[in-house]
């Protein structure tokens, strides 16, 4: 596996990663990726970063369901209404009994922006526990700006 940067964030429910094929875009590298990801359960895959390799047409094959929501690296999204749905769509998919991994490029910034907020909507937490328990198990976020955008995205859904 290639893949450098997986791990779980909530176990069998939701991961990060770097894009699949990241250190080789040829088409054995990502399916191989991707199988890896399957063969750990993944069932649903985010990609924030325009994949440069067969990603949607291999996940097809191996059944993974593929969602392509792009964010510039080291930037934030850009429309809240459109990311508030992304992230209620992850929801229902663990739920379900679809793991997701989320992947950028490197698996750090957009990755650990969208795992952070998941997280923090999904147990009802301030920006600052979710971005802990997202970095205790790995990098995230690479900006202040992606910081903010977690604090400025959770605190709008307080309970």
């Amino acid at each position: 596996m290639t893949l450098k940067n997986f791990s779980w964030v909530l176990p069998g429910k939701l991961a990060g990663s770097d894009i699949p094929g990241r250190y080789s875009s040829e088409p054995d590298d990502v399916r191989s990726d991707l199988q890896k990801m399957q063969s750990e359960g993944i069932a649903y895959l985010v990609s924030l970063e325009k994949p440069e390799g067969p990603i949607e047409e291999i996940c097809t094959e191996l059944g993974i369901e593929w969602n392509y929501f792009p964010i510039q690296d080291f930037k934030v999204p850009e429309n809240g209404e459109k990311f508030l749905a992304l992230i209620k769509q992850i929801i229902t998919a663990f739920e379900s009994g679809k793991p997701v991994c989320i992947h950028c490029y490197a698996g750090i910034g957009r990755t650990g922006l969208v795992l952070s907020c998941v997280f923090g909507y999904y147990f009802s937490l301030k920006a600052s526990s979710a971005i802990a328990a997202v970095r205790r198990n790995r990098a995230a976020l690479d900006t202040p700006e992606q910081e903010c955008f977690v604090k400025d995205f959770l605190s709008s859904y307080e309970y």
